[in-house]
């Protein structure tokens, strides 16, 4: 399962390394190829297209040997060692890595949800927000966190009102006050901590053939024994996975 692209890429190109003939299913609940997060505000100030947002096309999946679902995972249910799917039948699994990344946290604030109320974090989003990038239009940016300062500038570089004080009116409000770990969908407790999935340094979880990498995972990195880490792809060929 992934959501961040690059920890997902490198583990399965890492496991084909080693196995060229083992079946690989990745679930997405996002449609269409994978694309760069990081680009979404510069599409928003018509740096690139949206055709350069994408960083792997239907042919790599295809040369990888990897289909692929967009579905939503629902649960993991580990005794069956099945993922439960939104829209579709059980998927059986033999080894499972976890690559849900995370996801944006809003603050408490009343009213602070509905129409024009977006977080920049998905293409969905993007497409939103462009929807009301039009000059003269009132933004109100909440948060300080990179993705939304770049949001904000690619709003006053398509010539809007942009503020992030106090206001009494305003057409568009894009949040970015922190992230979270994408683990709704777990409920089971010996898998998480406060960071995220616990993971050792071979990426295993508490769970028999149970992996995470990525924002999802918390586990041994250079400053800590525990925290949130972005693998080092030199784990993959360390893990148990492949």
């Amino acid at each position: 399962m992934r959501q961040n692209p690059e920890n997902g890429f490198k583990a399965l190109e890492t496991f084909r390394e080693f196995d060229q003939s083992s079946k690989i299913t990745i679930i997405t609940k996002e449609k269409g190829p994978a694309y760069s997060r990081v680009l979404l505000p510069y599409c928003l100030r018509k740096k690139v297209n949206s055709n350069q947002l994408y960083i792997r096309d239907w042919a790599y999946y295809q040369k990888m040997k990897a289909s692929v679902i967009e579905d939503t995972v629902t649960l993991v249910d580990f005794e069956k060692k099945e993922v439960i799917l939104k829209n579709g039948n059980p998927l059986p699994y033999d080894r499972l890595l976890i690559a849900t990344g995370s996801k944006p946290v809003n603050p408490p604030i009343h009213g602070l949800k509905g129409p024009g109320v977006y977080n920049l974090w998905t293409l969905e989003d993007m497409r939103n927000i462009e929807a009301y990038f039009q000059e003269g239009k009132r933004v109100l940016v909440i948060g300080a966190a990179f993705i939304s300062l770049q949001a904000a500038w690619a709003a006053a570089q398509r010539k809007l009102k942009v503020s992030n004080q106090k206001t009494l009116e305003f057409d568009l409000i894009i949040v970015g006050a922190g992230i979270k770990p994408n683990i709704d969908f777990l409920k089971t407790a010996e898998l998480i901590t406060g960071e995220g999935i616990q993971m050792n340094h071979k990426m295993e979880t508490g769970i028999p053939d149970v992996y995470a990498t990525g924002d999802v995972a918390a586990g041994p990195f250079c400053f800590s024994e525990c925290g949130r880490a972005s693998t080092d792809p030199e784990l993959y060929k360390e893990s148990s996975l492949v």
